[in-house]
């Protein structure tokens, strides 16, 4: 492509959909339309896919001679033209419904995507892929539970992961026809083994930790330096990681090399800034402190030439890695690209020219096996093969970052390893990231009006002090060769938090975990779309047993940050009351007078 815009767009759908503008270059591929030749929409996809999560791949794409541009340059989204809602043009021949069932399947298919149908037939074939057809997890969601209710069928019968797995009208069908016939296999299925399809076993975990053995110190030797004059950030654009840029920003006079994907170096800049004000974080004093640095963990040497990965070995002090891809549906092998072969990129990195300390932001649920709590205290320095092979693909993926860290570190690559529990938003100004798991679930409870009843500590870790105790950590040498953990020292139970939801007025039945997971399901399609449906796989998988919070050791931390001045919020009403005055001018929360009007 010669130039390319993406966006959002939303017309009669309750979702968006992302929509790339494409304008081909000389010699691109090109495929026949009613209009003529346009770029190869499956081409597309397959070369974007190698690069981006599903979810981030568009779902429609749009030829044009070229970008409509305002007076000052800019791409003019006003002037794009609005998407066709007919059936994309597919690389897989259509093949029409050979059933009733599949007949069905198709028409609500077309519905949900919001297609009209085409040639005088139905706009979606049995092998279409739901995905290249406009779909997102979004709708694939509502598409599943909407078939759960038309068809009189249970989680057991029609697992939202279906859909994500093979994403055609033929498998649907083929799993409603088996489910109609009663062939759940001689076993019975249970949710615990819903949790464990597409789980890595510890051996072959142990043998994707397996680092390139060229990565080494070899004879160079660490000298760490004290005022760093160039620092390597990965995941700036994200949540913690606008807190982490700001904070070095703030706490150093070093320049932030920040690497993330963009076009250009004025769209990279563009891009952590509007990241920074979505969270009140900027000051244009940044500019010139901060050096997008173009490339792409997924790829081999981050995506940078030769001359660029060299240059930047030579020049870096120190590495902040806290770029990562994070899924709760996807499997380990979606993450790894990112997640694992990146970090052995960011690794390679500081083993080169001169060695440069990698601080690695991991994640605790690395400790979460998804079994039952047996009243373990997981320690900072725990054998993670005695641990286990934890729970879900990204936590997978991070495990064998982890492993590939401490094996750099025995080969003389000075590290430390940072794992924050659940991280809520600021402490003081309430920032907060509104797609994070539990804000995303205790919005969702206030919308069906129930809360369950779960024995359960809530371990929510505030950005601020995330951010904070890592950059603190991270400057004192003597704290290389260690894993902190990152969680609140004061936890609150659930039925704390359902009291304080029901204390500021809103609806808060209390009613078993069951319950309330069905009530969930049954409200799911009549909701709003808030970005919580994509974490309805999990709560659809877990049993209640295994909705709990480990506890944490955080020996390391706390000696660490002693006399540092650096403290942790409690977990507690003042807190939530802080969280809620960011939330309700944002529309993420309505205040429930409003909500009785």
């Amino acid at each position: 492509m010669r130039e390319a815009d993406v966006g959002s767009w939303k017309e009669r759908t309750s979702d968006a959909s992302l929509v790339a503008y494409v304008v081909p270059c000389e010699g691109a591929v090109l495929s026949e339309s009613k209009g003529g030749k346009e770029a190869d929409p499956g081409q597309l996809r397959d070369f974007l896919r190698q690069k981006l999560p599903e979810y981030m791949v568009p779902s429609i794409f749009v030829s044009l001679e070229s970008l409509p541009l305002t007076p000052n340059g800019k791409v003019d989204r006003k002037a794009l033209p609005p998407p066709s809602q007919a059936r994309p043009d597919l690389r897989a021949p259509y093949v029409a419904p050979r059933t009733q069932l599949e007949a069905e399947l198709a028409e609500i298919c077309a519905q949900v995507l919001d297609l009209e149908n085409s040639n005088g037939h139905s706009a979606v074939g049995v092998h279409d892929n739901f995905f290249d057809l406009g779909g997102h997890s979004l709708l694939g969601t509502r598409l599943v539970f909407l078939l759960r209710e038309k068809y009189g069928l249970e989680a057991a019968d029609l697992p939202l992961r279906t859909l994500f797995e093979q994403p055609t009208v033929a498998n649907l069908a083929q799993t409603i026809e088996r489910a109609r016939r009663g062939e759940r296999g001689s076993v019975p299925i249970v949710r615990s083994d819903f949790i464990r399809r597409g789980q890595l076993s510890l051996e072959e975990l142990n043998a994707e930790a397996q680092l390139d053995p060229g990565i080494t110190a070899g004879n160079l030797v660490y000298e760490h330096v004290d005022e760093p004059k160039h620092i390597l950030l990965t995941g700036a654009t994200g949540f913690v990681g606008a807190f982490l840029l700001h904070d070095l920003l703030r706490r150093t006079s070093a320049q932030i090399h920040c690497l993330l994907r963009a076009d250009d170096v004025d769209k990279g800049l563009q891009r952590l800034k509007r990241n920074l004000e979505s969270y009140s974080l900027w000051d244009e004093s940044f500019v010139t402190r901060i050096q997008p640095i173009l490339g792409n963990l997924s790829e081999s040497q981050l995506g940078l030439t030769d001359e660029a990965f060299a240059q930047l070995a030579r020049q870096m002090d120190v590495i902040y890695h806290n770029g990562a891809m994070v899924n709760f549906v996807y499997p380990y092998q979606a993450h790894k690209a990112s997640n694992v072969l990146g970090t052995q990129e960011v690794l390679r990195l500081a083993s080169q020219i001169k060695l440069k300390p990698v601080h690695f932001v991991s994640t605790l649920s690395i400790l979460y096996s998804g079994g039952i709590n047996d009243g373990r205290i997981f320690r900072e320095d725990a054998d993670l093969d005695q641990v286990g092979a934890p729970f879900g693909g990204y936590a997978q993926s991070k495990w064998v970052a982890e492993k590939l860290v401490v094996q750099a570190g025995l080969r003389g690559i000075p590290y430390a390893i940072y794992r924050p529990g659940l991280v809520s938003g600021h402490s003081i100004s309430g920032a907060w990231n509104t797609d994070n798991l539990i804000s995303s679930m205790t919005r969702a409870c206030i919308l069906i009006g129930s809360v369950p009843t779960l024995d359960v500590m809530v371990n929510i870790v505030p950005v601020d002090f995330v951010s904070e105790a890592i950059l603190h950590l991270s400057r004192d040498p003597g704290n290389l060769g260690k894993i902190y953990h990152l969680d609140n020292p004061h936890p609150l139970h659930f039925s704390e938090l359902a009291d304080w939801i029901a204390s500021q007025g809103f609806p808060a039945r209390k009613v078993s975990f069951d319950d309330w997971r069905a009530e969930l399901f049954r409200q799911v399609t009549h909701m709003p779309s808030d970005g919580w449906e994509p974490y309805l796989p999990l709560v659809e998988e877990v049993e209640e047993k295994q909705v709990f919070m480990p506890e944490f050791d955080l020996s390391n931390t706390l000696s660490a940050l002693k006399d540092s001045g650096i403290l942790c919020h409690p977990v507690n009403g003042q807190l939530f009351s802080t969280y809620l005055k960011y939330f309700t001018p944002r529309g993420f929360l309505e205040q429930p007078e409003t909500q009785a009007k």
